[in-house]
């Protein structure tokens, strides 16, 4: 069987909530930012489902962070701030925190 045939979905499930149990999964559904059946399909066998909220606001920040460093960097470079050895460091860290970043977005997609 191709790889491509291992994915087709031909079954298909159908139960009852009652108003209260489908207003909850609906919303859970929404902030998870997956399909109706990827989070059914998910949350029946067990898979983590993982929601972070403000990921992509917290990307910019981030981003923003980043383009500060590299112009304190430049003027590093000049001569006209003397905290290179701090720079260095802070660099590291950023590089640290933008690798953690896409672990999550990886977990989250």
């Amino acid at each position: 069987m191709s790889e491509k045939n291992k994915n087709i979905k031909e079954n298909k499930y159908s139960f009852r909530v009652n108003n209260k149990d489908y207003e909850k999964i609906e919303k859970n559904i929404k902030k998870s930012k997956l399909s109706i059946t990827e989070y059914m399909t998910k949350s029946a066998l067990n898979r983590e489902i993982v929601v972070i909220d403000n990921l992509k606001e917290l990307v910019i920040e981030v981003n923003k962070i980043g383009v500060n460093i590299n112009q304190l960097t430049k003027l590093a470079n000049q001569g006209k701030v003397d905290c290179a050895s701090e720079l260095e460091e802070i660099n590291k860290e950023l590089v640290e925190a933008w690798q953690l970043l896409r672990q999550l977005i990886q977990r989250q997609a």
